[in-house]
């Protein structure tokens, strides 16, 4: 009775009827490769979109580009549909990318500005398809993006207590409430300048925060002091009006972000093909019991070993009974130990994060970017407990922030965010190709395994086919318009969020109209670290079905200063104390951090408010100079702590080099 009512045709009319319809939707709907390519007559924006429409929007291209590639090669089994993962993503992180967020749509897509804003929602779909085509392709930097995502974005997009969200979150915001333009700018001060403004909170907050702390070393900047870009850089009306921390806003993400968690943790664990092991994708705390259903075949035990390109099927299938627990407290802890219990031994691959340095299980040596298999674990007499231990320091990530505008004829001006990079072609470390060491031929670090039930254009669940070997960017064909004003193919750097580099550009391209902003952000593991100033928390409404007094509608301000480039000239410093009261009962309190990050930072004049706004500016281009007299405050100490325990933060700065000036 249950297979009729799912079958209703029998199986193989019934695959079949599914299969017609997909092809059907393909045929009809809308044609990412060719947007992707630019080669449409809708074509993947290269900045900031001016006016609302369905193919740029984020949750769109969130929902439906993103899994393309991987529902499109089950249906038709081509290598060139599996290859265009790498190129939608490419073309994403190139030019929407964002430190937290992956991509920028406060609705649709507005460029690579950290002071524009991403939709929950858009979060959350992403998450969900990167895992799909994890389940797809077992590519194992797909998983990492995932927690980019899952331990950055979301909990940033809510209240540590989960009562309320932010509809759009933006990877710089001091502050989450409603804000507009403001009148022309006030008078100025003899010195130039405007006069000093009191530390307040409310609506006026942001713009009073600069002179907030330390009113005696600068003044508050005029908000048009350093306006960069073009209107393309004007914050959307979500980022104005719906950046606020509550229930009211348009109803679609407060349903939706609850899929955020709950999916990431269904895909914590895979099973390897024929069922003959067991994949721990995320070390994450979870655990696994397999049920009676699930039967493996035999095939004999070995050792341990790192796969980057097919499994072989060598190792024990797996049977009833099985279970697999991960412990620890990853992200916040390097050692994850995971034990097992099982009948019968069985094949265990782990995936090591492309971000760690280095990394081993049980003392053997594993390779970033990878799933290391340990067969016959289990069992009588096999292994049962291991640990993993993964190497990672803080990562300095340059490039953020939009590209600039070369200064040329046929380039134009028009957008600030198209071709550019940062003034010293340096990129970010790789997420999105595995490992760090990678070999000449770019394979290294990718792990083509598919994962159980997934195969292309085949109705017979049994009859699996292993996903083919990933190609490098520079061999996938990129069609792009000769007509396009930037008509270039993706770059082959596997760097992710990574703006194209100057020396990819030709040479009379050097100069800029708006030159790269090429700002910084600090990493470590799988957390991107912002500063986190004191917060002032109004409630704007209250409602009358209220729990306890929740929910509310909040506004969040600050009377801290915020506007600080840091210092490259000195390393930033890991420092692994937990605040008193931290607990992995709330990780991402916003009142308190297992760790923190320090650098060294000065306050920078040139850095203020969008036109009156309380949205930051975006930022001034990077290296700042602080030689210049009266350009920079002293020298002081900021902490950061992860991104997702923050409601209001910095987590893109402008910078200096100490080492390199005279200060």
């Amino acid at each position: 009775a249950t297979d009729a009512m799912v079958l209703p045709l029998g199986a193989e009319a019934t695959s079949a009827l599914l299969l017609n319809a997909s092809a059907l939707f393909a045929s009809k709907g809308m044609d990412w490769r060719s947007y992707y390519h630019q080669v449409g007559r809708l074509q993947f924006p290269e900045g900031s979109v001016p006016g609302w429409n369905t193919h740029d929007h984020g949750v769109n291209n969130a929902e439906g580009a993103m899994r393309w590639p991987a529902v499109t090669w089950r249906l038709t089994g081509d290598p060139d549909d599996a290859a265009q993962q790498e190129v939608m993503l490419h073309m994403l992180d190139t030019y929407q990318g964002q430190v937290a967020t992956l991509f920028c749509a406060d609705e649709i897509f507005c460029g690579r500005a950290p002071h524009r804003g991403t939709e929950t929602c858009a979060v959350v779909e992403a998450m969900a398809s990167l895992e799909y085509a994890w389940a797809v392709f077992g590519s194992t930097a797909l998983m990492d993006r995932v927690e980019r995502l899952g331990l950055n974005a979301l909990p940033a997009a809510l209240t540590d207590d989960m009562w309320a969200h932010v509809y759009v979150q933006q990877a710089n915001s001091v502050f989450a409430g409603k804000t507009e333009p403001a009148p022309p700018a006030p008078p100025m001060g003899a010195a130039g300048l405007p006069e000093k403004a009191a530390a307040v909170v409310g609506p006026d907050a942001g713009r009073a925060a600069l002179g907030g702390h330390h009113e005696e070393e600068l003044a508050t900047m005029p908000s048009h002091a350093h306006q960069l870009g073009t209107p393309r850089d004007e914050p959307s009306g979500e980022d104005k009006g719906s950046n606020f921390y509550g229930i009211s806003h348009f109803p679609c993400c407060i349903t939706n972000f609850p899929q955020g968690w709950p999916k990431l943790a269904a895909h914590a664990f895979a099973l390897l093909p024929d069922a003959r092991g067991v994949v721990v994708a995320s070390l994450m705390p979870s655990t696994l019991t397999l049920p009676s259903s699930i039967v493996g075949a035999a095939h004999g035990a070995g050792g341990g070993e790192s796969h980057t390109g097919k499994h072989t099927a060598v190792g024990a299938g797996i049977t009833a009974g099985v279970t697999v627990s991960v412990g620890g407290a990853y992200p916040f802890d390097d050692s994850v130990p995971i034990s097992v219990a099982s009948p019968a031994p069985f094949t265990l691959a782990v995936r090591i994060p492309s971000w760690a340095s280095s990394a081993s299980v049980n003392g053997v040596a594993a390779t970033p970017g990878t799933l290391h298999t340990i067969h016959g674990v289990g069992g009588p007499d096999g292994v049962k407990e291991l640990l993993v231990r993964l190497v990672t320091a803080v990562q300095v990530e340059r490039g953020w922030g939009p590209a600039g505008v070369p200064a040329r004829a046929d380039h134009g001006t028009d957008s600030a965010d198209t071709a550019g990079g940062s003034p010293a072609g340096l990129g970010t470390q790789p997420l999105n190709a595995g490992s760090a060491t990678a070999s000449a031929d770019g394979d290294a670090g990718r792990d083509s395994a598919q994962l159980w039930g997934i195969s292309p254009g085949v109705l017979d669940p049994d009859s699996l086919l292993e996903v083919p070997q990933w190609r490098r960017l520079d061999e996938v064909p990129v069609r792009r318009s000769p007509t396009a004003p930037h008509a270039h193919p993706p770059p082959a750097s596997r760097d992710r969020f990574k703006a194209p580099a100057r020396a990819e550009m030709a040479e009379e391209t050097l100069s800029w109209a708006t030159p790269p902003t090429d700002g910084v952000a600090f990493t470590r593991g799988p957390l991107v670290f912002a500063m986190r100033p004191t917060e002032v928390v109004r409630v704007t409404k209250s409602y009358a079905s209220a729990v306890d007094g929740q929910p509310n509608d909040l506004e969040i301000g600050t009377p801290d200063a915020w506007n600080y480039a840091v210092d490259l000239g000195t390393p930033p410093r890991f420092v692994h104390a937990p605040s008193e009261g931290w607990s992995l009962d709330n990780p991402f309190s916003t009142k308190q951090y297992p760790f923190y990050v320090e650098v060294c930072a000065r306050r920078l004049r040139a850095w203020g408010y969008w036109q009156g706004t309380n949205i930051t500016e975006n930022l001034p281009p990077s290296p700042v100079n602080c030689s210049v007299d009266g350009a920079c405050g002293a020298v002081t100490t900021l902490r950061l702590v992860p991104y997702g325990a923050t409601n209001i933060r910095i987590s893109v700065f402008p910078w200096f080099n100490s080492s390199a000036q005279t200060v």
